[in-house]
């Protein structure tokens, strides 16, 4: 469900932000939090990334909901809870190190932010965009300009892995979110190899201390904001003490990934399974991500 594309780039007059507002403001509880489209599917839950316009602050204490500066929306409880363990274990702060040490990451981390805004023009209605526009991509004097999925203010800023995945597989490309998605899908190649006894030597505990640790995100991170324009990469990482090498088929496009029929859902969960020991709980919370 794609909404009209409007070319409007000057701030609006009080009457038009008022129009705006009002709006946004109107929308009825039932669209609180509400998915208003797909953006990427979801084999179990039916969807994983969603659009939705209804999400912002004022959405509380029975308000009428408003836009946010977020958008896209992980409805995957598979895939959110696989994120929450990167970011417990460090992967915010490790995607933080990555765009100060790589030279050329920061200026592809502001880059996202063009292609989040682009993407996002041609999903929403001609008001809504006017709403988007004057709120969080050119506010008045006073306010803060939003960035990327994540609606963070300094472009410089992480702040949720979530995000950043959800803004990947809405195809607004983005290098954090393809670095996630592609160690998840690492992770489960791993697990399968060892499931099948490639890695027979290996005990439990020192793959998942390998997969707890930052180090394996930061790696997949780095080569996410490289040049490397090759598909099939060999990876090199060490469990214990042991070097190893695996070759990895590098996917950069959710165009792809869903072609390629991978049910990402049901490796997140295998994923999940494995480095818990124990299924997830089921959350009573109603919420998108």
């Amino acid at each position: 469900m794609e909404g009209e594309n409007v070319d409007s780039t000057d701030h609006l007059s009080p009457s038009s932000e008022k129009k705006c507002r009002e709006s946004a403001n109107s929308a009825a509880s039932t669209r609180l939090r509400a998915a208003e489209a797909v953006l990427f599917p979801c084999a179990h839950h039916h969807r994983a990334v969603v659009l939705c316009t209804a999400a912002g602050k004022a959405a509380k204490k029975g308000r009428p909901a408003v836009m946010g500066g977020t958008v896209f929306w992980i409805t995957c409880p598979h895939l959110n809870n696989v994120i929450a363990r990167i970011e417990r274990n460090g992967g915010v702060k490790a995607a933080a190190q990555v765009l100060s040490r790589q030279p050329t990451a920061m200026a592809k981390h502001f880059a996202s932010h063009v292609r989040y805004t682009e993407r996002v023009k041609t999903l929403l209605t001609a008001q809504q965009w006017d709403f988007f526009l004057a709120h969080f991509v050119e506010p008045e004097k006073g306010s803060s300009r939003l960035f990327g999925n994540a609606a963070v203010s300094h472009a410089d800023d992480v702040k949720c892995l979530h995000a950043w995945v959800a803004q990947a597989l809405a195809r607004a490309a983005n290098p954090i979110g393809e670095g996630i998605i592609n160690l998840i899908l690492f992770f489960h190649l791993l697990i399968s190899d060892y499931r099948k006894g490639v890695d027979s030597d290996d005990n439990d505990a020192s793959l998942k201390h390998y997969m707890d640790s930052p180090i394996p995100l930061y790696d997949f991170l780095t080569q996410a904001f490289s040049q490397d324009t090759k598909s099939e990469r060999e990876i090199e990482f060490t469990i214990g003490n042991e070097p190893k090498r695996v070759s990895y088929s590098w996917i950069s496009d959710p165009v792809v990934l869903e072609a390629l029929q991978i049910d990402l859902c049901q490796r997140c969960l295998d994923v999940y399974l494995f480095l818990e020991g124990r299924s997830p709980r089921v959350s009573s919370k109603r919420r998108l991500n």
